[in-house]
């Protein structure tokens, strides 16, 4: 074993074999870190679990923190993340890339990992093509087992619960059933919300639902726009028919002044003829 004491800084470098441990004295606190024969390196613990591994105990939070002082608009921290098969070779569609794991203690130990953030290969990675997706995963209320709830696709789609996301756009179908207003006044009326869209009480309860919302919401404006376009049929059919019977009354004047004017005549000549027979007599 070698050491070498700094008294100044009261830095206390401790090499010993078959493991490299390093322990350095701040006041009063003591922080040690480990680099273990299997490689891990263990900051404020001396039983590294990972590659690496680090404890702070009491009210100091665990943080990792990375600074850059730059002018380059493009250069930022990096938090790398690299991924091969062996060899090193190409990864695989369905290769993970990497992973946010989160964990916590159960009252009788540290659990595995109960929520994620996974980055996935989507096909097999070539220089012209490297494919992915971001996958995420959270452990239900009562339950150990975490699952997929949402991914983003490599094409930018999004897919919640395994299930890709129906844009309603089968509100267009001839086949769709949509309510009358007059259905729709006694549903706002008895629940006081939109069909469909979820009450204040059970976004209260239950939570908001963003995207659900989002898409619920697109199915109202189509909706809406079937009932305007289906108003626009109502009021050109109606305007039509106000043009015909506008046409008609106006050819049933000119008619009745035809047959008034006819009558007039008519009548004039009668009165005429009695005139005449009238002096005759």
């Amino acid at each position: 074993m070698r050491e070498l004491m700094n008294v100044s800084r009261r830095l206390v470098f401790i090499v010993a074999l078959p493991s490299l441990i390093v322990t350095w004295s701040i006041a009063s606190a003591d922080q040690a870190m480990i680099i273990n024969p299997s490689g891990n390196i263990g900051i404020g613990t001396e039983t590294p679990v990972e590659a690496v591994d680090v404890l702070r105990a009491g009210a100091a939070a665990s943080r990792f923190q990375l600074t850059s002082e730059t002018d380059d608009p493009v250069n930022a921290p990096q938090f790398i993340q690299r991924r091969a098969r062996s060899g090193p070779s190409a990864v695989q569609s369905g290769d993970n890339l990497g992973f946010f794991s989160f964990r916590g203690h159960t009252g009788s130990g540290y659990s595995f990992t109960k929520a994620l953030i996974v980055a996935q290969a989507t096909e097999g990675w070539t220089p012209s093509a490297n494919g992915t997706q971001i996958a995420f995963a959270t452990t239900p209320n009562g339950s150990t087992s975490p699952s997929s709830v949402m991914t983003f696709t490599n094409d930018g789609r999004l897919i919640i619960n395994g299930q890709q996301l129906n844009v309603p756009d089968y509100v267009f179908d001839e086949s769709y059933d949509i309510m009358s207003l007059d259905e729709l006044r006694a549903f706002i009326r008895d629940h006081r919300h939109l069909p469909g869209v979820p009450s204040a009480n059970e976004v209260n309860s239950d939570g908001f639902d963003l995207v659900g919302t989002q898409l619920n919401l697109l199915e109202k404006v189509e909706e809406l726009t079937l009932y305007t376009l289906d108003q626009h049929e109502q009021i050109v059919s109606q305007q039509k028919l106000i043009e015909q019977q506008r046409q008609e009354l106006h050819q049933q004047r000119e008619e009745f002044s035809a047959s008034y004017e006819n009558f007039s005549a008519k009548i004039m000549a009668m009165e005429a003829r009695l005139k005449r027979i009238s002096i005759d007599n």
